[in-house]
C-alpha cells in the first residue's frame, strides 16, 4: 500500500493538505490520511469536505488560537501543578473554541455544524483562569483576595524604604559618602552605593561589591527592618501563588477528558476545511461514488504539475474492463497513469479532485501500480526483473475489486518476448475481472486489445504536421510510436529512415499503413464526437441564458410593482401627516372649547383617516400578491413573506407537528403559523438592480426607531397630548404592548391633564404610575390595545 502511495506521489499531496491546516492537531490528521475503500467512509468524507467549501464560500474562518496543549492536559490530569503560562494558554484555547463554535454554528452546515454542538461549554472555567492569569502569564491580584492583600502591603512596604532612602541620599551629611545618588537592590534588598573608603562611615550591611572594588553596595541599618518585612511579604506573595496555581490545576484536572474531546473536534474540523481549502485552490470538484470498478474521469489534471496542463478524459470499467494506452515517447502516458491513480487515490481519502463536475470515481479496494525505472543495483535487478518483481506482486494481490497501472509493459527485453508476456499478464488481469490501464510500444498489443472483448485501445494524440504530442487521450484509438516521423523531426537523414523502412519488409510496412489509415479515421471520429460535444455544451448554455433572462424580466415585473407599492406607501405617509397636521391646527383654534369634545373631534378625524388608509392597504395587498410564489418545501434559510406583518424575513426554526415557523425579521424572531406566509424567491436569486433597489418596509423601520419611552418633560398639555397621540400610532405599528410617558413629579399639572387624556384614548387599554427604581410618580406605565 504504502509503495503503491509513493508511486503515484501521494505524499506530496498530504504535504499540500497538511500545508492548509491551521493547527498541530489538524496537521497531524493530515499527515495519517490514507485511503480506505469502505464506500460509506468515502462519501461521508467527500460530504464534508463539499460542506466546508460551502462554509469557506460564505466565511473566511481561520482556526487561530487553538495550540497543542496536550502535555499540559496530562499534567494536570496527573496530580501536577501547572505553571501560571500552562493555565493561561488553556484560558486562550478556551476562548478560540467558543469563538469557532459561534461562526461555524451561524454559517455551517450538515455534519460540520453537528459536529459544533457537541462542543460542551467552558464559560466558567475558562472565565476563571482569564480572572486569574493576564496575558503575559502572569498571576493577577483578582485571583484571591489574600494575593491582592500581601501585593497591597508589599507595595505599602516598597514606598516605605524607598521615602526613608531618600531622606538619606538628600542628606548632606550622608550623601557625600555615596559613589552615586541613587538607590538600588541586590539580593532583593534595597542598598545604596558607597564609596569603599567611607565604609565606615555609614552603619549597615555590606551585599555586594562593584567589579572594580571601588564601590560597596550598602542596606542602611535605617531600613534592614523593613527590607526583613519586605522580604516576608515576598515569601507569602509566592506562596499564596503557588497555593493560587495548585487551585487552578485541580480545577483544570476536572475538565480535562472533555476539553480533550474539544480538541479533537477542533483538529478533525481543521483537517475539513484543509480539505476544503485545497479543493477550492486546485478548482476541484466532489466525484460521484460506485463500488462497481467504473470510473469516467472529465477534463481531469494532474495536481502536481505546475505547468499548464492538458486535461484527459477517459472511462474504464463498463464497456471495457482493460485499456492499452499507445503513443509517442514523452506523449503523456505516464502523466496520464499517474493523473488516474492519483485521483482515485484522491477520492478514497476523502479529497475533492481536479476535473469538471460529472467525474465518476469507483471505490477499490487496492490501486497497484508498476510505474518507472525499478533497476536496483545493489539486489542486482535489472529494469525488467525490477518490473516483474513488481508485476508478480501485483498478479498475487489483484482482485476483481482493484485497479492496476502498468507503465511500458513487457519493455527492457527482448521485443518479441516482451510483447507475448504482455499478452499473457494483460490476459491474466483480464480474466480476474481487474480493471487494467497499461501503457505500450508494442504494435501487437493494439492487435491483441482489438481482438478481445472488453479490452479497449487508447492513444495520446500526436499531431503529424507540428509533430509534436499533444497530450489529449484518444479512447477507442490506437497510437503509433511515430518513431520514424520523430527521428526525422529531429534531423536523421532521410536516406537512413528510408533504408530503416525497408528493414520492416512489405507485411509489416503494410500493417503499419493499415494501422495509421485506422487510426486517422478513429481521430476524426473522434474529433467529429468533441465539436458535437461543444455544439451541445453551446446550446445549453444558450438555453440557460434564456432561462435567466426570462427569470430576470420576470423579476424586473416584480420589482415595478413593489416600487409602486412603495409610493403607495409613502402616499399613505403623506396623507397621515397632513391629517395630523390638520388635527394641530384644530387644537390650536379650538383651544377654549371642552377638552372632551376636542378630544371626540380628534378620534373621529382618526377613524376616518384609518379607514381610507385600511383601503390602500388593502390595494398594496392585492399587489404584493402578484410579488409572491407559492410557499413549497418550507426549509431552513429559505425567504418567506409574512402577510399579517407586511414584513419578509428568514426561516430559522421549523415545527412541523404545531405548524410554527420562527422567522427572522430584522432584529425580531417573530413566531408565526405556515398560514401566515407566502414563499418568496430567494434573494441570491434575484437580479442585482431588485436587490438593491428593495427598501425596508414602514413596519420594520418603525421596529428599528421607536423606543420603548417618551419623555415629555418641558412640554405643555397640549403639546404633549399631541406628542402622545403621535407615539401611541407608532408604538401600535411597532408592535409594542407597554410603554412609558415621562412626565417628571413637579406639580403634578402635566400628570394629572395626561391621565384625563388617557381615559378615553381608544389605543390605550390600561394604564398606572411606575414602579418605585422605574420613575415612580414620574412616569406613567401605559399598556396598549
Amino acid at each position: 500500500m504504502e509503495k503503491n502511495l509513493q508511486i503515484m506521489e501521494f505524499d506530496k499531496i498530504l504535504a499540500m493538505l497538511s500545508s492548509k491546516c491551521d493547527t498541530i492537531l489538524g496537521k497531524e490528521l493530515a499527515e495519517d490520511l490514507r485511503p480506505v475503500s469502505d464506500l460509506s467512509i468515502v462519501e461521508r468524507w467527500q460530504k464534508e469536505t463539499t460542506e466546508g467549501c460551502s462554509l469557506l464560500g460564505q466565511i473566511s474562518i481561520r482556526l487561530s488560537g487553538v495550540t497543542d496543549i496536550r502535555s499540559s492536559l496530562v499534567r494536570s490530569q496527573r496530580g501536577g501543578t501547572l505553571n501560571a503560562r500552562q493555565l493561561r494558554e488553556i484560558a486562550d484555547n478556551l476562548t478560540a473554541c467558543k469563538r469557532i463554535k459561534k461562526q461555524i454554528q451561524e454559517y455551517g452546515t450538515g455534519s460540520i455544524l453537528s459536529m459544533t454542538k457537541v462542543i460542551e461549554d467552558f464559560s466558567s472555567l475558562e472565565a476563571l483562569l482569564v480572572r486569574s492569569i493576564n496575558e503575559e502569564g502572569e498571576v493577577t491580584d483578582a485571583a484571591s483576595v489574600e494575593l491582592a492583600f500581601v501585593r497591597r502591603q508589599k507595595k505599602i512596604s516598597q514606598v516605605r524604604i524607598q521615602r526613608e532612602l531618600e531622606k538619606f541620599l538628600r542628606s548632606s551629611i550622608t550623601s557625600k559618602y555615596l559613589q552615586e545618588n541613587i538607590v538600588t537592590q541586590r539580593n532583593d534588598r534595597y542598598v545604596v552605593p558607597v564609596k569603599i573608603e567611607n565604609k565606615a562611615q555609614v552603619p549597615g550591611i555590606v551585599h555586594d561589591q562593584s567589579a572594580s572594588g571601588a564601590t560597596l553596595f550598602i542596606e542602611p541599618m535605617a531600613v534592614v527592618e523593613a527590607n526583613n518585612q519586605l522580604n516576608q511579604l515576598r515569601s507569602s506573595e509566592l506562596k499564596e501563588i503557588e497555593r493560587i496555581l495548585v487551585s487552578l490545576s485541580v480545577q483544570v484536572s476536572h475538565w480535562v477528558e472533555s476539553i480533550r474531546e474539544v480538541l479533537n473536534i477542533i483538529a478533525e474540523l481543521d483537517f475539513i476545511l484543509s480539505k476544503a481549502r485545497l479543493s477550492l485552490e486546485m478548482d476541484a470538484n466532489e466525484p460521484l461514488l460506485n463500488e462497481n470498478g467504473y470510473f469516467r474521469m472529465v477534463n481531469a489534471r494532474h495536481p502536481l504539475l505546475k505547468v499548464e496542463v492538458v486535461p484527459i478524459s477517459l472511462d474504464l470499467g463498463d464497456r471495457h474492463r482493460t485499456m492499452v494506452m499507445t503513443g509517442p515517447n514523452t506523449g503523456g502516458k505516464t502523466v496520464a497513469l499517474k493523473t488516474v491513480g492519483l485521483l482515485v487515490l484522491m477520492t478514497q481519502a476523502g479529497l475533492h479532485v481536479p476535473a469538471e463536475a460529472g467525474t465518476i470515481i469507483a471505490v477499490f479496494d487496492s490501486v497497484l501500480a508498476d510505474i518507472g525505472d525499478e533497476q536496483n543495483i545493489e539486489q542486482s535487478l535489472s529494469t525488467f526483473s525490477g518490473h516483474m518483481k513488481n508485476i508478480v506482486e501485483i498478479l498475487r494481490k489483484a482482485s476483481a475489486n482493484s485497479i492496476v497501472l502498468l507503465d511500458e509493459l513487457g519493455a527492457g527485453t527482448d521485443p518479441a518476448e516482451g510483447a507475448a508476456l504482455a499478452m499473457g499478464i494483460l490476459e491474466q488481469l483480464h480474466m480476474l475481472k481487474v480493471r487494467t490501464i497499461a501503457t505500450t510500444h508494442y504494435s501487437s498489443l493494439k492487435s491483441f486489445a482489438y481482438d478481445h472483448q472488453e479490452m479497449e485501445n487508447a492513444s495520446v494524440e500526436f499531431d503529424s504536421l507540428t509533430l509534436q504530442p499533444t497530450f489529449r487521450v484518444l479512447q477507442g484509438v490506437a497510437g503509433s510510436s511515430n518513431a520514424f516521423e520523430v527521428a526525422s523531426r529531429l534531423g536523421l537523414e532521410e536516406e537512413v529512415i528510408e533504408k530503416a523502412k525497408m528493414f520492416l519488409g512489405d507485411e509489416q510496412l503494410k500493417l503499419k499503413k493499415l494501422m495509421e489509415n485506422l487510426e486517422e479515421s478513429q481521430r476524426k471520429i473522434h474529433q467529429n464526437q468533441r465539436s458535437m460535444e461543444e455544439e451541445r455544451n453551446e446550446i445549453i448554455r444558450l438555453k440557460r441564458q434564456l432561462e435567466q433572462d426570462s427569470l430576470f424580466l420576470e423579476q424586473r415585473k416584480k420589482e415595478i410593482i413593489q416600487k409602486a407599492r412603495e409610493e403607495a406607501l409613502l402616499i399613505v405617509n403623506q396623507a397621515k401627516r397632513k391629517t395630523e397636521s390638520m388635527i394641530k391646527e384644530m387644537g390650536k383654534v379650538s383651544r377654549e372649547q371642552d377638552w372632551k369634545k376636542r378630544n371626540e373631534v380628534f378620534q373621529r378625524l382618526k377613524e376616518e383617516f384609518k379607514n381610507s388608509q385600511k383601503q390602500l392597504i388593502d390595494e398594496m395587498d392585492s399587489m404584493e400578491r402578484q410579488c409572491q410564489v407559492p410557499l413549497e418545501n418550507l426549509d431552513i434559510g429559505d425567504l418567506v413573506f409574512i402577510k399579517s406583518m407586511k414584513q419578509k424575513g428568514r426561516v430559522l426554526e421549523l415545527n412541523e407537528d404545531s405548524q410554527e415557523v420562527v422567522v427572522q425579521v430584522g432584529i425580531m424572531k417573530i413566531c408565526t403559523d405556515f398560514s401566515d406566509l407566502k414563499g418568496v424567491h430567494d434573494k441570491s436569486q434575484l437580479p442585482q438592480t431588485l436587490e438593491s433597489s428593495a427598501a425596508p418596509g414602514l413596519l420594520f423601520q418603525k421596529t428599528m426607531e421607536i423606543k420603548t419611552e417618551l419623555d415629555l418633560r418641558g412640554t405643555t398639555l397640549q403639546e404633549a397630548v399631541e406628542l402622545v397621540d403621535k407615539y401611541f400610532d407608532d408604538a401600535c405599528l411597532a408592535g409594542l404592548g407597554k410603554v412609558y410617558l415621562i412626565h417628571g413629579k413637579g406639580t403634578g399639572a402635566l400628570r394629572k391633564g395626561l391621565h384625563e387624556y388617557l381615559v378615553s384614548h381608544n389605543q390605550v387599554e390600561s394604564f398606572k404610575l411606575s414602579e418605585y427604581g422605574e420613575g415612580g410618580s414620574g412616569v406613567t406605565v401605559v399598556s396598549l390595545r
